[in-house]
């Protein structure tokens, strides 16, 4: 697991979502892109609660996968690799806000 090789914290969740898709009357992709928001801010919420962090600001960084074929995972994937060819991508700037 790529999470594991570089010490990143790794969530794995597994649901019937087509089953649970068909009960909401949505599609698949709807549904999941909603359960997936909901277990990360879960996620998130039970980090702030380990750690007796009042504040809400925090830095940190949550990342998904769900398919091996989108275009954009496969490109940040990418660039935490260090692989510019790849993306095509000259110049990464971190804009702070």
């Amino acid at each position: 697991m790529f999470g594991k090789t570089l010490n990143i914290p790794t969530y794995i969740y597994s649901e019937n979502i087509e089953e649970d898709a068909k009960k909401a009357k949505e599609s698949v992709e709807t549904y999941a892109r909603k359960r997936r928001y909901i277990l990360m801010n879960n996620i998130l919420k039970e980090k702030i609660e380990e750690k007796n962090i009042k504040e809400k600001r925090f830095s940190g960084c949550i990342i998904t996968a769900h398919n091996a074929n989108d275009n954009a995972e496969t490109i940040f994937m990418n660039m935490l690799r260090g692989s510019r060819e790849k993306t095509d991508l000259k110049v990464l700037k971190i804009i702070q806000k």
